[in-house]
């Protein structure tokens, strides 16, 4: 595993796909920020990365599957494993903000809250 400051990875051949998935975070920057992202590590078919968000503290792990042409990802906290497979490359960052921060309707509202205790 290869760790670095965030969104910046060690260029490796092996590194592509942990590139390639970064690439696609980039793309979505303010989302993927309002995850608390850091400790990012890229292995060599995919990325983890530790989130701090409303729904979901813990690790996040995408996994390309070569096989499918489809990622899997894998959300692990001290509560145990979830793991989804099949995700298309479109809709990757949607269901990570779905799990790790986005709350829905009162999403505005938690976020108010949240930034009044600072």
């Amino acid at each position: 595993m290869t760790t670095s400051t965030p969104f910046q990875l060690q260029k490796h051949t092996k590194m592509e796909m942990a590139n390639y998935i970064i690439s696609i975070l980039r793309a979505n920057l303010n989302t993927v920020l309002s995850w608390g992202i850091h400790d990012i590590f890229g292995y060599e078919n995919g990325l983890e990365f530790k989130v701090q968000g409303f729904k979901f503290t813990g690790w996040v792990s995408i996994t390309y599957n070569e096989g499918t042409d489809l990622f899997d990802l894998s959300f692990q906290n001290k509560k145990g494993v979830e793991k989804i497979e099949g995700v298309y490359v479109d809709g990757l960052v949607d269901l990570i903000d779905r799990h790790v921060e986005y709350t829905g309707a009162s999403y505005k509202n938690d976020v108010d809250n949240w930034l009044r205790t600072l």
